[in-house]
């Protein structure tokens, strides 16, 4: 009997909690780019669509990275729309330019070595609903939860899909 009441209550949560959309365009900074970064010539040619943020930290690849985390590293990012000189671990505000966000190469100097690697532009909207999609199956909302978060992902107008730079990017040393 009890299940037979649960079955409703668990049915009617999982589409509560599936009639939250993802936002499409939230988190979005207006207020520009993080001090240091300079827009190029060509960044400066288009308006970005928004200053979204960014956490670029080192990583020694080991599943205890304390060391890591107490180092810090002098660190060129460059793109054709903008360049910045940062000491890593930072937390950035960079520009955003929708499906044409460009690709970033980022070059730090750890302990003497040279360490470049390349950023590349993500959906960040996918993301967020791949997450709201994981949070139902480990909350425990099972396939049921996952499906209404990819029934909203195959819904959505796609046009406004939020691009920029992963929420966190880790150099790899």
């Amino acid at each position: 009997m009890n299940n037979l009441i649960s079955l409703p209550i668990a049915a009617a949560l999982v589409l509560s909690i599936g009639a939250c959309s993802v936002p499409q365009t939230g988190g979005l900074g207006s207020g520009g780019p993080s001090s240091g970064v300079t827009r190029t010539a060509e960044g400066k040619g288009r308006e970005p669509l928004a200053f979204l943020p960014t956490e670029i930290k080192l990583s020694s690849g080991e599943l205890n990275d304390t060391e890591a985390n107490r180092k810090s590293a002098n660190c060129a990012l460059a793109s054709s729309a903008f360049t910045a000189q940062i000491k890593v671990p930072a937390k950035l505000s960079l520009p955003s330019y929708g499906k044409s966000t460009p690709e970033m190469t980022i070059t730090c100097d750890i302990d003497g070595d040279t360490v470049t690697q390349t950023a590349k532009p993500v959906n960040l909207t996918v993301q967020a609903y791949q997450a709201q999609a994981a949070g139902h199956m480990i909350v425990g909302f099972g396939l049921v939860g996952a499906a209404v978060s990819g029934a909203q992902s195959a819904n959505r107008d796609k046009s406004k899909d939020v691009w920029g730079y992963s929420n966190v990017i880790q150099i790899q040393y």
